[in-house]
C-alpha cells in the first residue's frame, strides 16, 4: 500500500473465508482503545484524544496510526463492517483537523462505500470497485485517489515475478527473494487470481471515470513490477509513471516538494540508460539505474558503482579523488 508517516490507516474489510474471520493485525497505535474515558457530551473524545496526543509527541507527519481488525468479506460483500459509521466520522474528522491524511484498506464494496463517504484520502486495494461506477464518480468528484495494489495478489498467488498472468510463474524463486511463492493454501491462491482479475478491472475502471490513481505494490521492493504491472493490465506507461511520481506524491500531501521535476522542489530523481515509456521493464534492472539522487545527492547507481570499480584506492599511485567533492556529487 501507499506508505508515509502521517497517516491514519483504517481497516475496513480484512478478508476472511466461511465464518471465521482473518486474524488481526498488529496495530503500532490502536485508535480503538482510548486511554482515558470520554467526557458523555463527546463519545468519541478518547480517539481525539489519543491522535491529539500523537500529534503533540510526535508531529502530525511523523506518526502513523494503524488499526487493521478482523472484517469478513464473503463473495465481494462485507458482512460486518469494522468501523461502525460514529467511528468512522471521528477518526475521518479528527485526523483532517490535526493535518493527517487518512489511507483505507478497503476490499469489499460496502467498506469501500463508508470509506468514500467519509472521506478518507486514498483506498488501497478497492478491488470490486467496477462494479460500482457510482462510488468511482464519488472518487473522481472528491479527489479521493485509489491505490490498485496488483503486486499484491501476484505474490499471494505465487505468481513471482512475472508481468503477465497467462506466462506463469516463471522461474522459481528461492526462499529469501522478495517476491518468493509464500505457500498460500490452494483457496487463497484462487483468490488471490480472483482479485487480481477484479482488481485490475477496476483499476482500468477508475481511469475511465477520472480517479486519481498512485502506485502502491502492497509488497517491498516491487515499485518497478507494480509499473509494468499496471500497464500490463491498461494503464499506458506515461500515466504509471505518473501513478508512481506526481500522483504517489499527492495523494501523501507532498506534491508541492516531490513528484515532479521543477524548480524549488526536492531533487529527488533517478536517471536511467533507456526510455522507460517504451521500455518500462528497464525500472526493474538496477543495470540500468544510471543514478539516484537524494536531495541533489548521488547516492546509489550504476554511475557510483562503475566510478567506484575504476577509481584506484587514495594510497595507489596514480590515484585522483577530483571526480568527486566531499559531499559525494559528481563533477
Amino acid at each position: 500500500m501507499l506508505g508515509m508517516s502521517g497517516w491514519v490507516s483504517l481497516g475496513l474489510s480484512a478478508v476472511a473465508l466461511g465464518s471465521s474471520a482473518a486474524p488481526a493485525t498488529a496495530a503500532q497505535v490502536d485508535v480503538m482503545t482510548p486511554a482515558y474515558a470520554a467526557p458523555a457530551m463527546d463519545p468519541w473524545y478518547g480517539y481525539k484524544l489519543r491522535l491529539a496526543q500523537l500529534a503533540r509527541q510526535q508531529g502530525v507527519r511523523e506518526a502513523t496510526i494503524q488499526a487493521n481488525v478482523p472484517g469478513l468479506v464473503v463473495n465481494q460483500r462485507v458482512i460486518a463492517l469494522e468501523r461502525t459509521e460514529p467511528e468512522l466520522a471521528a477518526v475521518t474528522d479528527e485526523a483532517h483537523r490535526l493535518g493527517y491524511r487518512v489511507a483505507a484498506h478497503a476490499e469489499g464494496l460496502d467498506g469501500c462505500a463508508a470509506a468514500i463517504r467519509h472521506g478518507v484520502d486514498t483506498i488501497e486495494h478497492g478491488m470490486y470497485l467496477h462494479q460500482r461506477p457510482d462510488l468511482l464518480e464519488a472518487m473522481a468528484a472528491g479527489g479521493q485517489v485509489l491505490v490498485p495494489t496488483l503486486s499484491g495478489y501476484y505474490w499471494m498467488a505465487g505468481m513471482g515475478e512475472t508481468v503477465d498472468p497467462a506466462a506463469g510463474p516463471g522461474e522459481p524463486l528461492g526462499a529469501e527473494a522478495a517476491h518468493a511463492d509464500p505457500g498460500m493454501p490452494p483457496v487463497l491462491t484462487g483468490l488471490a487470481q480472483f482479485n487480481l482479475e477484479q482488481g485490475a478491472a477496476s483499476m482500468r475502471a477508475a481511469r475511465l471515470a477520472g480517479v486519481p490513481i498512485a502506485l502502491g505494490s502492497d509488497v517491498s521492493l516491487a515499485t518497478g513490477l507494480e509499473i509494468q504491472r499496471m500497464v500490463h493490465h491498461g494503464l499506458t506507461p506515461a500515466e504509471a509513471l505518473v501513478a508512481a511520481t506526481r500522483t504517489g506524491a499527492e495523494a501523501l500531501g507532498l506534491g508541492e516538494h516531490i513528484g515532479t521535476v521543477a524548480e524549488g522542489k526536492l531533487a529527488d530523481l533517478i536517471v536511467v540508460d533507456g526510455d522507460p515509456l517504451t521500455e518500462p521493464r528497464l525500472l526493474s534492472d538496477p543495470g540500468r539505474i544510471w543514478l539516484v539522487l537524494q536531495l541533489g545527492v548521488p547516492v546509489a547507481g550504476q554511475a557510483l558503482i562503475n566510478e567506484a570499480l575504476t577509481t584506484p584506492p587514495p594510497d595507489q599511485p596514480g590515484s585522483d579523488r577530483s571526480g568527486s567533492d566531499q559531499s559525494g556529487q559528481l563533477k
